[in-house]
Parts: structure tokens; sequence; C-alpha cells
């Protein structure tokens, strides 16, 4: 048989079949695996009742869009940071007590003593830390971590009505100068002048330092868009005494307030949260002042009413009766009834008024928006070290608060991350449609750090042998990192190609 050259076949030779293609199928295995996991998380995260919502938010965001092709100043509300616009945050660490602030330092000036309304005054609180944590960020940065250290008493846990709130972390805005906030000559704020609101920064700032008297507007102004963070949560923990009278396994009462999650006090013991993330929307555009300005007086009048805006025309309700807010003000609200999702105040929490370059003009900014991500895994929770079940006997109570502490020293894990609207939105709308997840802080070391590691993967535990009870929290999959070499979104593409 004749050699046949493989590169030059014979003259008249048929021609060989197609050469198979020399694509790599490895590709469209990794496209059509990261499709599945895409389709399988959004099933399982019933998308289809959270997309309506944001769909429906992202109407209400572009209606306030400046939509003309050539602008006056007149006519637009500009970003209070712009996209090149640096500036820092300052945190401060509240702890609740039982005197009101102007009590315990009577040498405060006459502006800066506390005026506690008729409806439900907060309850009063201290600082345990407040200084500035980070420094010359932007709107675009992601994944800068600090770590704030402070040190809790621990004597006022003893008692039985606590709530999430009464060790709170709050966040301020600083812009860094020179800023449009050089200028400002007025403010508003959405929040009626019948509510209480949480202090969200120490005065004197930092804490500790000299008098420099009294605020100034724009010290006024960020406070009034700073954001706070309850820093406690209730879980079981194992009994120090053998017959105690409280059950922690006992059914939670739906009666108790939400600020505790709905757990009692009296059967669930309080842990400090020691890893937050703040986010901050990163939203520079133009705003039509008109439509800018209509929002945020309707949303003055209505704020403490859980109407979210989406659910408006604003068009046609502008003219809304007074009567609602008035009826509102008779069943004594709190700041806790106000619905501050980002859906419903947004940019318009806060109007900010600046001299303007002509004489007689007038400029208006929004500022940014603040929130946070609450994904704590077990090993993130910090037990306050107090007894506060009731033991049988004397001598078990004796035994039981030995190992009492006066006070515990806490390293607050923060990090901040600026968000596009979309991804924003749906972060929260899935924290809304979901509640906190219950770990068994009883269970193994094994077991808690198990449900630690799927918290920061995915968001959630995935059994329920170490969680009580469990929700879906994709924070890991939309990419906040617990640590700044942690990379969730690789780990779970790896393993749903395993």
């Amino acid at each position: 048989m004749p050699d046949v050259d493989k590169k030059h076949p014979a003259v008249g030779a048929s021609n060989p079949s197609p050469k198979p293609s020399t694509h790599r199928p490895g590709c469209l295995w990794l496209l059509a695996a990261s499709i599945g996991l895409v389709t399988l998380v959004a099933s399982s995260l019933g998308v289809a009742f959270i997309i309506p919502k944001i769909v429906a938010g992202l109407a209400v965001q572009r209606a306030l869009y400046y939509k003309g092709d050539v602008h006056k100043d007149s006519d637009v509300a500009r970003p209070l940071i712009g996209p090149e616009q640096t500036f820092d945050l300052a945190v401060t660490v509240w702890l609740r007590t039982e005197e009101h602030e102007d009590d315990l330092d009577p040498d405060r000036e006459e502006e800066e003593v506390s005026e506690h309304p008729r409806f439900n005054p907060l309850p009063p609180a201290i600082p345990l830390y407040s200084d500035t944590v980070f420094r010359g960020l932007r709107l675009r940065d992601k994944d800068v971590f600090a770590t704030v250290n402070f040190t809790v008493p621990t004597a006022y846990f003893r008692k039985p009505d606590l709530t999430s709130y009464d060790l709170r972390g709050s966040v301020v805005l600083l812009p860094t100068s020179p800023s449009p906030l050089d200028e400002i000559i007025d403010f508003s704020t959405s929040i009626p002048d019948f509510l209480e609101t949480f202090p969200v920064r120490s005065w004197p700032f930092p804490l500790g330092s000299p008098r420099v008297g009294r605020k100034t507007l724009a010290d006024k102004a960020v406070e009034s868009f700073g954001a706070s963070v309850p820093l406690l949560e209730f879980h079981n923990i194992r009994k120090r005494c053998a017959d105690a009278e409280d059950n922690f396994y006992e059914e939670d009462d739906g009666s108790i307030s939400s600020t505790t999650e709905f757990k009692s006090p009296l059967t669930h013991h309080p842990y400090i949260v020691t890893r937050t993330q703040i986010r901050i929307v990163d939203e520079t555009a133009l705003f039509d002042k008109r439509a800018y300005l209509k929002k945020h007086r309707l949303l003055k009048r209505m704020s403490v009413g859980h109407i979210l805006l989406y659910d408006l025309d604003l068009r046609s309700h502008h003219d809304l009766p007074l009567e609602q807010c008035k009826q509102q003000e008779m069943l004594f609200p709190s700041i806790h009834d106000c619905d501050r999702s980002y859906v419903n105040v947004g940019h318009v929490e806060t109007a900010i008024t600046l001299k303007g370059a002509e004489q007689g003009f007038k400029e208006v900014v929004y500022p940014p928006y603040i929130a946070f991500s609450r994904s704590a895994g077990p090993k993130d929770l910090l037990p306050i070290p107090v007894h506060r079940q009731t033991c049988s006997t004397t001598e078990d109570t004796i035994q039981a608060t030995a190992d009492d502490l006066e006070s515990v020293d806490v390293s607050w894990k923060l990090s901040f991350s600026g968000q596009s609207y979309p991804k924003f939105a749906f972060l929260e709308e899935m924290e809304k449609l979901n509640g906190q997840t219950r770990f068994d802080m009883e269970g193994s070391d094994h077991h808690l750090t198990l449900a630690h590691d799927q918290v920061e993967l995915t968001g959630k535990p995935n059994t329920t042998k170490y969680v009580l009870s469990k929700h879906v929290r994709p924070d890991g999959l939309y990419g906040y990192k617990h640590r700044q070499n942690s990379h969730p979104r690789r780990r779970s593409l790896l393993l749903a190609l395993q």
C-alpha cells in the first residue's frame, strides 16, 4: 500500500473529513456552570418576589434624574459628594444608660443639651468611642477595612428589658474640605420635629477633645444623614446552673419588640456584633431640582407612616392632606417607626441649600445614602460576660456569677464599600425579606466554625445541625468580603464545579 503524505493527499483522493473544532470545551463548561449557579441561586432566593420592588424603586430613582441635554444650575440638584470628592467616616459607639447625657454633664453648653420631645423620647446613651476611622475615601472605593477597639461596661446588661439598640454604632460622613458643604446656608431633614433622633457623633468630636464651642450648621447637616446600626443580637447560651428558671429554648413571644428581632431578652443572651460592613450608594447623577424638592417635602410629611414612595404617584399625590401626619402624631410614634430604606428615603432624607455663585441664587445638593450589612457569623458574636438567669439556689447563683466580668474589650471589624443602586437595592430587599439567622450558640466549636464559614461564603448556613433557623443573605455571592484575602465568589464557583 503506497505511503500517503497526510499533509498533501494524492490527486483525485477524496477530501478528508473536516477537522474537529479546536475550541476547548472548558470555557463552555465554565459558562454553563456559571449560568446554572446563577439560576439556582436566583430561584432559591425567591428573586421573583424581589424584582418588581427593585424595578419600582429604579423607576422612582430615575424619576429624579435630570433629563435635559443642557442644564441650568437653577434646574438641577447636584451630589454633595462627586466622583472625585474625598470624604472621611466618623464612627461612634453608644451604650444605653439610666441618666440623660445632660444630667451626666451639667456643664454642657445650653444649645447642646438634649431636648426630650413629648413623643416616645429615646433612652439616654453615652459614647464609648468616637473618632474618624476611614480617611480619604471615594464613593467608588471597595473593600476598605479598619478595626475599632473599645471597652464595654457590663453592669447594664443584667437588666431584663434589653434591646438590640442598647449598644449601638453610628457613622457620619465628613466631606474633605474644600467641598460644596463649605457654602452651606441651610438644610432640611425629613424627620418630623416631634420625633427624637439617635445622636450619631459625640460632641466635642473626637471623644475626649477639648470644648470647641457649638456645632456649626455644617456639623448639624452631616449628622442629619448619619446612620445607626444595633450592635446586639440575642441567642441561646450554655447555662451556668443546672436548674435555671429561664428556658433558653422557649418559643419566641410575638409581642416582643422588633428591636430585639422578636427574641425575648429574658430567654436569650445578649451578644455583641463585632463585624459590620458600611455601604454607601455610589450615585453622582444630576437630579431634577423640582422633582427632588417635591419628593423631599412629601417624605417629610409622611416619613413615619411606613408608606413607600414607590407606591405613590408623585405627580398626583403632592397635595396629600396633613391629617395623615397628625394621625401618626396621635399614635405616639418613635424613630423606630420610620422606614429608612433606600427606596423610601434614599438621597432625599436631607436637602442641603448652598450659597449660589450668583447673587440671590441658591443651589441644592443631595447627600449620599449610608447603610449597613449585618451578615455576622457565630464567630463574630461576642457573649457579654454576665450571668442573667435565675438559679434555683443562692449557692448556685453565687457560683454562676463567679465568672462575670465588669467590662469586656471589643474589636469591631469594619469594612467600607461603595455600591451601585441595583446591587444595593437587591441586597436591601433580601435583608428585608429575611430575618436574622438564629445560631445554636450551644453547639460545638466545630459546628460553629462550619456555620461561620457558610455565612462568609454565601451569607447563610446550609444545614440545620447548628442553626435554629436559617435565612438567605447573599452578601458573599455579591462579593462582600469578611477579610481582605477572602474570595467568596471564587469559592462559590469552585464548589459548584466540583
